[in-house]
């Protein structure tokens, strides 16, 4: 299977939160069943998740993203653009690319990004505000 670091500049297209949520997992060439996962960050193009188990770059995986209260899980699909192997024993932070998602979930990922990020800038601003 492909491993692929990448060392260059920055790539990404769209505001990144580094913040954990549930995602459901299938890799239907492997297994029909679904594995949860705890993603590192997420954007409106793509996620990265560390996973247990060795996958080949280029591989689709059906998703299941819960990023709202009260929400549906968003159901898409995506392919992975990147592995790095990392730890002893070893895990993978697997990149993921969204090829199939439908417009009206891209804008939920992104409203939820803009909103917590939003939420975290005006909690770092009151703890400045404090240290004054």
């Amino acid at each position: 299977m492909e491993k692929i670091e990448y060392t260059g500049g920055e790539k990404r297209k769209y505001q990144r939160l580094n913040k954990q949520f549930v995602v459901r997992i299938q890799i239907p060439e492997i297994s029909k069943e679904w594995d949860m996962v705890l993603i590192k960050d997420i954007s409106k193009g793509g996620l990265l998740f560390r996973y247990h188990k060795e996958f080949g770059v280029g591989m689709s995986l059906n998703l299941k993203i819960s990023v709202a209260f009260n929400k549906s899980s968003i159901l898409c699909v995506g392919k992975i653009v990147r592995i790095k192997v990392s730890g002893n024993p070893k895990s993978y932070d697997v990149g993921i690319s969204f090829t199939k998602l439908a417009e009206s979930n891209a804008l939920l990922i992104e409203s939820v990004i803009e909103k917590i990020s939003s939420d975290k800038t005006k909690k770092e601003q009151r703890a400045e505000k404090k240290l004054i």
